[in-house]
């Protein structure tokens, strides 16, 4: 089946009379041009040690999957530990490198705004080591307490679930098994019902009860 283009600022329609940011806003260009000196020096130090490799007598082939495994390696755990605490977020990569062998991806914090994650994924395209790249999937996450985000799933919606489970914990995540997740007005919906995380049965219901009465529940921290 032939992947689609998946854009965060085009809703997965890719123009081509675009300019090579995706965007006309000065500050995401500014970040994204960013995204692309840091880019283009961690490549030449990626050569570097290529060379060095290769003085040292190793073949072409195991230098450089020995660059790849340790650009991997650098690179997640450095992303995931930008991000604080246990908020819910998702590995994002450029589909593009992946298709010619290589990985490129970030680590997202989705209880940040959406234009933020969006900004984001484009820097991230923009640095790719393919040229031109514009897709992106969603392929790790992390804290969402058993949701499962899907690989197109939209990130206005991984966005608000993502800033809900933040703030509600599983309640939120147990929730999201009874609606339509496509339902905007049903993922904002949730705060209306909620009156608490409680020990028991008999606590809910007590919960419950002082609630009617116009008392507040008192659920647990």
């Amino acid at each position: 089946m032939e992947r689609q283009p998946h854009n965060p600022d085009r809703g997965g329609e890719h123009q081509p009379g675009a300019n090579s940011y995706g965007t006309d806003d000065p500050e995401t260009q500014a970040h994204i041009e960013n995204a692309r000196v840091d880019a283009s020096r961690e490549r030449e130090r990626n050569r570097a040690r290529l060379e060095r490799l290769l003085d040292a007598g190793i073949r072409p082939d195991e230098a450089e999957a020995v660059v790849e495994f340790e650009q991997t390696a650098h690179d997640r755990p450095r992303s995931d530990e930008l991000l604080p605490g246990q908020a819910p977020r998702i590995y994002v990569t450029c589909e593009a490198a992946e298709e010619a062998g290589q990985l490129h991806g970030r680590w997202i914090d989705t209880t940040d705004d959406l234009t933020d994650i969006q900004t984001q994924v484009v820097a991230m395209l923009a640095a790719s080591p393919v040229s031109g790249a514009y897709s992106y999937a969603i392929r790790e996450h992390r804290g969402f307490h058993g949701y499962q985000p899907g690989e197109r799933t939209a990130l206005a919606i991984v966005a608000v679930i993502g800033r809900n489970i933040h703030h509600y914990g599983a309640s939120y995540a147990a929730y999201l098994e009874a609606i339509d997740v496509q339902d905007n007005d049903a993922l904002h919906r949730f705060g209306e019902r909620y009156i608490g995380s409680f020990d028991s049965a008999e606590d809910c219901a007590s919960g419950r009860r002082r609630l009617r009465l116009g008392t507040p529940a008192r659920p647990q921290a």
